[in-house]
Order: C-alpha cells, then structure tokens, then sequence
C-alpha cells in the first residue's frame, strides 16, 4: 500500500511539477499564490487585480504600463484615477522617475479636484526629489510643475528650495540667486527664508571664483552674511556665516593687492598705489596688508610715492 501511495504522488508531481515551472506564478497575500496566465483581464477590475497582485510581486513596469492601461481604455470608470497613481507608484520603484512623474502629472491634469491632491503632490516630490539625484536639471522643471499645480501650497516652498538647489548643483549661480530671493519674497513667513538669506550670499561667494580681479561679488556676499547675521544672530548657520566673513575678507584683501600687483606690473604706478593704500586701509590686520606696506615703502624709496 505505502508503495502504491508513493507511486502516485510521483506520477502526480510528473504531471503538475511542470505545469508549475511553466506557469508564471506571483504570490498576493489575499489570494496565495496566483498564474496570472488564468487571471481574467476582460473587465477593468479584473484588470486591476492583474496589475496589483504584479507590481505587489515586483513587476513594476509590467504593472504600470496595465495601470495606465486601465486609466486610458476606461477613462470613466471609478478605477482610473487610483490606477493612474499607481502606475506613477510603479514607475517609481522601479526608478523610472521621469515616467513616473509624468503619470502623476497626468493625474492632476486629468482630475484637478482631487481629494488626493496632496497625497500626489507629497508623492511627485519624492518622485522629483529622487531624478534630483541622478540630474538636477532634468529635476527642475519637475519642481516647477509641482508649483504650478499648488502654488500656495504647503509644498511649493519645498518644491521652490529644490529648485534653487538644482542651480546651485548646476553651478548656475546667478539663478540660484534669483530663486532664493523669490522664496524670501514670495514665501516670506516660511521656515525656509532664514536659509534662503544664507544661501544667497553662499551662492555669490561661490560665483566669485570665476572672477579673478573683480572683488564685487565678494563684497555682496559678505554683505549678505551681514546681514543674515543681523535677522538671525542665533540663526543655525551663524557661526558659518562669522567665519565665511573672516574668509571673504582675506579673499577681499588678496584680489586687491592682486590687482595693486597687476597695475604694478604694467608699470601703471599711480593706480598700482591706490589699490595697495586700499589693502593698508581696508584690510589692516592681514598678510596682504604686510605684502602692500612693503611694496609702498619700495615705492617711497624710489620716489613713485611722495613721502
């Protein structure tokens, strides 16, 4: 008898074992395990029991593109809008940030009074949060949509910082400069301005690199931290900013003795001069200063200077 039972149960597994090696089997935990070769997908829920239990198994885009499936065949069904959030959520994991952006894009262009309009903007922010990392610039204008759709909303603000952070990642200083000034201009009692009136400053210092005699982007950025400090003298980034000064002003002083040396070498004394009394004047207590006294003292032994 045990013989005969174990001759069964191996003609049993010849017979279904590869039924199932073929099958194309996802495990849903409502339902167990699930061919989704037998699932039926005539009608739009059936559809979307489809592309559930596939993206809950991690056929993300395979679920997605049956979602947006779902949202265009059936446009009047009350599965389209959650199916076409679901397709951005799918495109999503499976790190297809600029489809899946565009799938919720389409969601709030396709249903403006949605009461989950908050849920797909939260989510279209971590969508344009995450392509941020792979390519600021294509972020962007994600950001920007996200604004256009909310404009007063609670994360426009965010959305607006991420855009001045893409800039400033860019290196494109001067609109980094611009998006940070809108922000204090338009978003005035946000968390956000102290940072942005730091920022701003930060962005000049950076820009300035790429000017090697013109010291008035130095000048403006110190300013600015000046003036961080006068509205946010207990600010989180106050010390930063008392140290990012004491920086500027050596870089200050060394662009105008620099240019003390450059007028100096094109035998141009009389302005050579000028620009070495500004080190003496403006920036007493540092090595440029030292620097300019000795050529001055030089200067005055040759008789370029009057005594």
């Amino acid at each position: 008898m045990r013989k005969i039972i174990i001759l069964l149960i191996v003609l049993l597994s010849l017979i279904i074992l590869p039924r199932i090696l073929h099958a194309k089997l996802v495990w849903s935990r409502g339902t167990g395990w699930i061919d989704t070769d037998t699932l039926r997908r005539e009608t739009p829920h059936q559809k979307y029991r489809y592309a559930t239990v596939l993206m809950i198994n991690g056929k993300y885009i395979t679920a997605a593109n049956e979602f947006l499936d779902i949202s265009d065949r059936y446009p009047d069904s009350e599965l389209t809008e959650p199916s076409q959030f679901n397709a951005g959520h799918a495109y999503y994991l499976a790190r297809e940030y600029k489809k899946a952006f565009q799938a919720l894009d389409k969601l709030l262009v396709k249903f403006p009074g949605t009461r989950r309009r908050g849920e797909v903007l939260e989510k279209a922010y971590r969508i344009a949060s995450a392509q941020m990392e792979k390519s600021p610039e294509k972020a962007i204008s994600m950001f920007e949509k996200i604004i256009e759709h909310n404009p007063l909303g609670p994360i426009a603000v965010d959305a607006q910082i991420k855009i001045a952070e893409c800039h400033y990642s860019l290196m494109q200083y001067d609109e980094a400069v611009a998006t940070y000034e809108k922000i204090i201009e338009n978003y005035p009692k946000s968390e956000w301005v102290p940072y942005a009136q730091f920022q701003i400053p930060s962005s000049k210092f950076a820009s300035s690199y790429f000017q090697d005699r013109d010291v008035g982007l130095l000048v403006q950025s110190r300013e600015g931290y000046d003036e961080y400090l006068a509205t946010n003298p207990e600010g989180p980034m106050a010390e930063e900013a008392k140290k990012k000064i004491e920086e500027i002003r050596l870089l200050e002083a060394e662009k105008t003795f620099n240019i003390a040396e450059f007028y100096y070498r094109r035998k141009e004394s009389t302005s050579a001069v000028i620009y070495y009394k500004t080190v003496l004047q403006d920036y007493p207590d540092t090595i440029w200063a030292v620097k300019a006294e000795k050529t001055l003292a030089f200067l005055k032994s040759i008789g370029v200077v009057k005594k």
